[in-house]
């Protein structure tokens, strides 16, 4: 199941029609689905399996951009930055650089994360929790 619904790619272009997948995807099944947005330099696909979301984003991007990702339940994210550099909206110390990763609650319903033109290369897996206080007890 695609997740197009719960992402907001704020942008002005419309998604592309399917094409051939690339190689060296992280999530090689991803390339089952139709991805979101894809062109010969970008490729953002995404799939929900249960209380599972994964998203990967690969391209080069000639500028700066945004987007959103919405959840109805609190979720944990875990973010993988491999190439480039991003950040998270009204998350403290949230910027990644290339190489690291960051795990975060979303309780606002959304969270826009802000990339940086030029190479990039992330990953988000998300894991909807109906009581953080359990996770945390752990």
């Amino acid at each position: 199941m695609l997740i197009i619904n719960s992402i907001n790619l704020n942008d002005e272009n419309p998604p592309a029609e399917y094409q051939t997948i690339p190689k060296g995807l992280y999530f090689n099944f991803l390339a089952a689905e139709k991805p979101i947005r894809q062109d010969e330099n970008q490729y953002i696909a995404s799939k929900k399996i249960g209380i599972q979301t994964f998203l990967e984003i690969k391209g080069s991007f000639e500028k700066d951009w945004n987007f959103d990702l919405s959840n109805s339940r609190t979720t944990f994210w875990l973010a993988f930055q491999f190439l480039g550099s991003s950040s998270l909206k009204n998350i403290d110390h949230s910027t990644l650089n290339q190489q690291q990763y960051l795990g975060y609650f979303n309780t606002e319903k959304r969270i826009t994360c802000q990339l940086k033109g030029g190479k990039a290369w992330m990953v988000f897996i998300g894991i909807e929790i109906e009581d953080p206080t359990i996770l945390a007890q752990e």
